[in-house]
């Protein structure tokens, strides 16, 4: 099985997924300016991304994943707006770090309903999003994928 680097986060690559060239990265729409990676599998029609940023000075010290979870969810909300999102709500992740946490939701791109997750971790000042995207007609084929590769992830000191 193939793995994934991403700073301090290491992870496997489960099948069906590959981790996309710099052709098929071009294709996403990517806010910020995080150092991030991206798995597809487009036979299930899936697609997973993961940045990572450091967090400097005060702002490292006092953010909890709670708070920035329920940030991120705010700004994938208004972004989301128009394409008719709907929250299933927050949940905690397990994973070998401190602590994940994140949230669920649905939205609609051109006719097609979608399902997606959003799970954040902090460890030390060092803030990870990995990002699960899938048709919901495909959920019940994808969400296993996505479940392994959670419980793949490992962080070095």
């Amino acid at each position: 099985m193939n793995e994934f680097r991403l700073n301090q986060m290491t992870g496997d690559v489960p099948l069906p997924l590959h981790l996309m060239d710099e052709e098929e990265r071009r294709t996403l729409p990517v806010a910020g300016d995080a150092e991030w990676i991206g798995l597809s599998a487009p036979e299930i029609h899936m697609i997973v991304t993961a940045g990572w940023k450091h967090l400097g000075g005060f702002a490292g010290t006092v953010l909890n994943v709670h708070d920035i979870a329920k940030e991120t969810e705010k700004n994938i909300r208004r972004a989301l707006a128009a394409s008719g999102y709907e929250s299933e709500g927050f949940k905690a992740y397990q994973v070998r770090a401190p602590k994940a946490e994140g949230f669920r939701y649905t939205y609609t791109v051109q006719g097609t309903a979608m399902t997606a997750e959003t799970c954040i971790v902090k460890t030390g000042r060092d803030l990870y999003e990995l990002h699960f995207y899938s048709r919901t007609e495909t959920l019940d084929e994808c969400l296993p994928v996505w479940e392994e590769l959670l419980a793949s992830l490992r962080w070095q000191n």
